[in-house]
């Protein structure tokens, strides 16, 4: 979208609206799970992540590419909370502990290892994004 010289402002705001998004998200979920279930919640919310990955692929201007942006930090926000929730209430002694202080932030981490090597490969930010919204919809089994 040219985020250059006079745009340049939009980076930043680009990441605020990611994290505002996943702040919204963390809010909601909770009340909603508690409502509707953690399981419905969580996989609409994974479908729902590679639905906004792939739209943010094909986003034709920044303010959609934006909105787009802002639903997949939502979707983020949700996941992580409902999973940490799902995985503190099923699991207990030393698994809940494991799970919650290893196996969530090793698997993150893992991930965000994987990203450079696949953006080395995919050079095109909208590949990267299809990579992306693809590897959700297989993680939620879509």
């Amino acid at each position: 979208f040219n985020l250059v010289c006079g745009d340049q402002w939009k980076q930043p705001l680009s990441s605020l609206i990611f994290f505002l998004g996943g702040l919204c998200g963390c809010f909601v979920c909770g009340q909603l799970s508690d409502r509707v279930g953690r399981k419905p919640v969580l996989f609409s919310s994974l479908l729902l992540l590679g639905v906004f990955g792939g739209g943010l692929a094909l986003a034709p201007s920044w303010p959609v590419f934006m909105a787009l942006f802002f639903m997949l930090g939502l979707e983020q926000g949700t996941i992580y909370v409902v999973i940490f929730v799902l995985g503190s209430e099923v699991l207990t002694g030393k698994t809940r502990v494991v799970f919650s202080g290893l196996a969530l932030p090793v698997f993150f981490a893992f991930g965000s290892m994987l990203l450079p090597c696949t953006a080395y490969v995919l050079t095109s930010w909208r590949h990267l994004t299809w990579a992306i919204a693809a590897s959700n919809n297989v993680k939620s089994g879509s």
